[in-house]
């Protein structure tokens, strides 16, 4: 389950996805529509094959050699990508977590997955305890910074001493770095050694989900070895134009600073709000917020008229405001919901509609 369906639900405003809530400057959005505009001028040509023009955009961007980076048809694609050319047997994934792992997972058939969760006393952050997860035996684990669903940057001394220990003992490690331009304390470094690979997406940070614009960033080695296990053509003449306009932006402006201003302004502004409304809320560096309800009844209710909190997704969805479930993350429980981070004024609606719901206003 993912969010983002708003096609079999009548949805006027979508909390459910993690996208990008700050307006770009008038340049900004112009040199984004003239992309597209270009894009649709190549409908009737195959679009670039190898990808050159891209990768050198946002290689730019990223600091890195044009041969160690790739795009892709988002980064789900990617992933799979990835999989299928490391086809490892024993795999770990960090519960609560991004599904889109286990199902990429499923294409390889017969990898052993091994889960190691993190703890709610801690906040879902990750320790060095999970150093202890990390044995010989597995090929590959999965990294989110920050992650999936809580919004925490990992902290940079332990994934120091992750890529150590990966390393040495010949594991290979995604990197899903996909919210990382929108996270105040994200380390942006980027490692290039042959059992790493990193995803990233301008697809979330510029607000364009419906471009798909992931990239991987890894050894020249090992971006071959993904390109041979991802369709010719990948990107669509749109993508491709968007991409490269997507990374001069981010080479050359200042939209992603402003935008985890933007971000951590809106995120105090909610994290206070649902905290007044008495559901646990989990920190958060990023565009999205994890909260609890923990069932409990509210304290200003009748028993008469009293909605349940695990109830939340259907009576907001009855306003027209879509949050996402997370029940479907290892880990989680039906009580738990996460919000992305959108305008001022739409987070008001939400705390209004919120307030509506719990009080019977």
């Amino acid at each position: 389950m993912h969010g983002g369906d708003i096609y079999n639900n009548k949805v006027d405003i979508d909390f459910s996805v993690s996208l990008n809530p700050c307006k770009r400057s008038l340049s900004e959005e112009t040199l984004i529509k003239e992309a597209v505009s270009e894009g649709m001028r190549y409908f009737g040509n195959y679009p670039e094959l190898s990808q050159s023009s891209v990768r050198r955009a946002v290689a730019a961007a990223e600091g890195v050699p044009c041969e160690c980076i790739y795009a892709g048809n988002g980064a789900s694609e990617l992933i799979m990508g990835i999989i299928r050319a490391e086809m490892p047997h024993k795999a770990l994934l960090i519960e609560p977590g991004y599904s889109g792992y286990q199902h990429a997972l499923g294409s390889v058939g017969d990898c052993e997955i091994r889960r190691y969760y993190l703890n709610e006393k801690d906040g879902f952050m990750l320790t060095e305890a999970v150093l202890d997860a990390v044995s010989d035996d597995i090929d590959m684990i999965f990294i989110q910074d920050p992650w999936n669903p809580v919004g925490l940057n990992a902290d940079p001394d332990l994934m120091t001493k992750v890529i150590r220990k990966t390393y040495d003992s010949n594991i290979t490690v995604l990197f899903d770095v996909s919210f990382r331009s929108l996270s105040e304390n994200a380390d942006k470094g980027v490692k290039l050694q042959d059992n790493i690979y990193y995803i990233s997406s301008f697809t979330k940070s510029f607000a364009l989900p419906g471009i798909r614009m992931g990239y991987v960033m890894s050894t020249e080695t090992n971006i071959k070895n993904v390109i041979s296990r991802l369709p010719e053509w990948n990107l669509s003449s749109i993508a491709q134009s968007v991409m490269k306009a997507c990374a001069y932006i981010y080479e050359t402006g200042d939209y992603l600073k402003r935008s985890v201003l933007y971000i951590k302004k809106e995120r105090e502004y909610l994290t206070k709000e649902l905290e007044d409304l008495g559901f646990k809320v989990y920190g958060s560096d990023t565009v999205f917020i994890l909260f609890r309800t923990s069932g409990r009844l509210s304290e200003n209710q009748s028993e008469g008229t009293a909605v349940r909190h695990e109830d939340l997704f259907e009576r907001l969805l009855e306003k027209g405001i879509l949050i996402r479930k997370c029940d479907d993350f290892l880990g989680l429980g039906h009580d738990f919901y996460r919000i992305g981070i959108r305008s001022h004024e739409e987070n008001e609606i939400l705390i209004g509609s919120l307030k509506e719901v719990i009080y019977g206003a």
